[in-house]
Order: C-alpha cells, then structure tokens, then sequence
C-alpha cells in the first residue's frame, strides 16, 4: 500500500563543526549520534559514553548535533542567529518581455542578536542546498566570533 507520507529525516553538522562545537564547549547530549575520531558516526544508543570502547582506548569521540541544536546553542551561549534564506535572481524572458525569478542559491547573513547587528553576509555567495548554508554559518561563528 502507497502512502503519502512525507519522512523527514535530521540533519546533522559536519565532522570538522563538530570537532570545533567540542573544542568551544558545546556539551548538550540531546541525540545519540556522535563522530569517532575518523569521522564515522555512530549511535551511543542512550549509554555511558565513557564506557565506549573509544574512549576507554584514548580515541577522540565528539558529540554531533542537529544543525538546529547547534544554532539554538548558538543563541543561547553567544548571542548568535545564523539565518539561511533563498535568493532569487531575474531575468528577462523575452527581449521588451516581463521578468521571471530563478533561484540562484541560499545564502547565509548572520547575526549578534544581543545588539541586532549583521555581524556576516556576504553578497552573491550561495549554497546550494539549506544544510551546506547552515553548516558554513555555523562553523563560520566557530572560527570566527567565539
């Protein structure tokens, strides 16, 4: 039987986001999926993590949010919103014809909610998907305004 049922499924940050969310403090175990130390993610299945034979053997293991999770992390400790909107451009379909819009990407502004300042935007760079966007913008935040 068909259904027409829409799955949705998490989307979580990078390994290299990860690691950075890790070395800047982020400690908030909300999911169960986590990175070794080659990247490969794995579930802790609701556990000690310390009795993971990663950690038991030195391994680095680092937690690994949702992007939401990351971004409410973000607001919450430091004040920062990192917004990933469509940009469309136009073009003109006939010569003296009417404009049409085209999506040309996604594109990332972020902002220090503290003080409703733009702290990150930059014109006419796009992603090409919603989570690329968000990733960047958060690693961005990481790098460079922690």
């Amino acid at each position: 039987m068909k259904t027409n049922k829409l799955e949705i499924e998490e989307k979580y940050v990078s390994f290299d986001t990860a690691k950075l969310l890790n070395e800047k403090g982020y400690d908030n175990c909300l999911n169960d999926i986590w990175y070794d130390k080659d990247g490969i993610k794995f579930h802790k299945y609701h556990y000690d993590i310390s009795n993971d034979y990663r950690v038991r053997q030195n391994q680095a293991v680092y937690q690994c949010p949702t992007l939401q999770i990351a971004n409410d992390w973000l607001q919450i400790k430091h004040n920062l919103h990192v917004s990933v909107t469509p940009s469309f451009g136009e073009y003109e379909t006939m010569p003296g014809g009417y404009f049409e819009d085209t999506f040309e990407g996604w594109v990332v502004t972020i902002y220090n909610i503290s003080n409703c300042n733009v702290v990150y935007y930059k014109k006419n760079s796009y992603f090409m998907t919603h989570e690329s966007g968000f990733d960047f913008g958060i690693k961005y935040c990481l790098e460079n305004l922690i």
